[in-house]
């Protein structure tokens, strides 16, 4: 997955186009949604994370995808329950 963005980048942005949105970080936040689909929990997080991201005048949107990241890769260390309090 890694070099077909790496590929896109360099082919142009034309290319990478995903829901009338041009930036290249959209493939690999499509690419999180589909494979971690299967936990409601960490796709509604990675949802709303993705809202948040497409906010283009904020400053802080990179933070955004890599809470995603953060999120799928550490999955497994995480309650996802959702009656539980803290």
């Amino acid at each position: 997955m890694g070099f077909k963005i790496y590929e896109l980048g360099i082919n142009g942005v034309n290319e990478a186009t995903r829901k009338r949105r041009k930036d290249c970080d959209y493939i690999l936040w499509e690419f999180l949604i589909s494979k971690f689909n299967k936990n409601s929990y960490l796709s509604q997080a990675l949802n709303i994370l993705l809202e948040w991201y497409h906010l283009k005048n904020r400053k802080e949107r990179i933070i955004f995808l890599i809470n995603a990241i953060l999120l799928t890769v550490y999955q497994n260390e995480y309650l996802w329950l959702s009656d539980q309090k803290t």
